[in-house]
């Protein structure tokens, strides 16, 4: 993943735990490259899963996140979900 210095956006859509590697994206700009980038999560109970850390960390990389709690919700349509950030 740290090829994301190519491209001037980003876009990362996530299901479930795939989060683990695309983590280092988040905190991508650390070492002054700042990729703008939208997230896109689908998970059940992320928050209580995942703890507010990572919650915070998404937030933090993309105040817009779409986060989608699928214990709430449905399982939604993730494509059409993709093509709402870009």
């Amino acid at each position: 993943l740290y090829t994301y210095r190519l491209f001037k956006k980003i876009v990362v859509i996530v299901t479930g735990s795939g989060w683990g590697p695309c983590l280092s994206l988040l905190y991508a700009g650390v070492w002054g490259v700042l990729i703008p980038r939208r997230v896109l999560w689908s998970t059940p109970n992320p928050e209580k899963t995942y703890g507010p850390k990572s919650m915070n960390a998404i937030l933090k990389a993309d105040p817009d996140a779409v986060v989608w709690n699928t214990r709430e919700f449905e399982h939604p349509d993730m494509v059409a979900l993709a093509w709402q950030p870009v």
